[in-house]
């Protein structure tokens, strides 16, 4: 690995972090005024409220983000090649009880 490479990638992340909250400020505010619009003042047009949920926020998209991702994951088809399957693993484990609970057969 290039001695620069972390270094690079690292402001590359924070230059990706600043563009997403660029986006929800509100830089018609001024910040000595109302410092929370100014900040958090886009969030609210660019993120409505689902009408199934009382609120939202990034918590909230991350938990469905990480909902979905869990959900392929224990989707994903258990391996039946001996050498691969290890029936302690806990994502085996987790695999088994999920599939469980599901109706595949239909």
């Amino acid at each position: 690995m290039r001695k620069g490479s972390c270094k690079d990638a690292k402001k590359k992340c924070i230059s990706n972090v600043a563009r997403i909250m660029l986006k929800y400020m509100d830089k018609s505010v001024d910040p000595c005024q109302d410092f929370y619009q100014y900040a958090c003042g886009n969030w609210a047009k660019r993120n409505p409220i689902p009408k199934d949920k009382a609120g939202y926020d990034t918590f909230e998209m991350v938990r469905e983000s990480l909902d979905s991702v869990l959900r392929e994951l224990l989707e994903d088809p258990i391996s039946h090649d001996a050498d691969e399957i290890d029936s302690d693993d806990a994502m085996i484990k987790a695999k088994h009880l999920f599939q469980s609970c599901m109706n595949y057969g239909k």
